[in-house]
């Protein structure tokens, strides 16, 4: 695991720790490493080359309404 990601990890229950009990604390840190271990294992985003089917300029594109008042 990386070093970095264990580190913050092992922060961040330090800092909530007494204010859950401690089975809930284990099971955090559990799934914090699973997790961990799971976003290590794919690809980054940067390496990976957009597909012919979804061009640049719309794959991110919002849905409509989202993030829009009406007027």
């Amino acid at each position: 695991m990386n070093h970095t990601a264990q580190s913050a990890l092992d922060d961040i229950l330090t800092h909530v720790d007494g204010a859950y009990a401690p089975n809930t604390l284990r099971a955090y840190h559990a799934d914090m490493q699973e997790f961990i271990a799971f976003l290590q294992s794919i690809p980054s985003a940067r390496s990976q080359q957009p597909s012919a089917s979804a061009p640049a300029d719309t794959r991110y594109q919002q849905a409509p309404g989202i993030g829009h008042r009406a007027p």
